[in-house]
C-alpha cells in the first residue's frame, strides 16, 4: 500500500483548509477546528498522521472533509 504522494497530501491539507474557513474566519478557533478535523481523519483511517494515509483511501479522505462539521 502506498501512502500519498506529495500531490495528494498537498490536495488534502487545502481540503482541510478549505473546510475549516467555510465555519470561521477567528484564527483560534480555526486552529481547534484543524485539530478536530486531523484528529477526525487519523482516527477514521487508523494512522497516526494523516501523512499516513494510504493513496487508496484519498477519495475517501477528501469525502469526510467535505462532509465534515465541528460538530459531528
Amino acid at each position: 500500500m502506498t501512502q500519498l504522494t506529495h500531490g495528494e497530501r498537498r490536495r488534502l491539507e487545502k481540503g482541510v483548509a478549505r473546510r475549516v474557513y467555510e465555519f470561521t474566519d477567528d484564527k483560534k478557533e480555526a486552529a481547534w477546528l484543524f485539530k478536530e478535523l486531523y484528529r477526525e481523519i487519523k482516527d477514521r483511517f487508523g494512522v497516526p498522521t494523516y501523512k499516513d494515509v494510504k493513496s487508496k483511501d484519498l477519495q475517501s479522505v477528501i469525502q469526510l472533509i467535505e462532509n465534515w462539521s465541528p460538530l459531528s
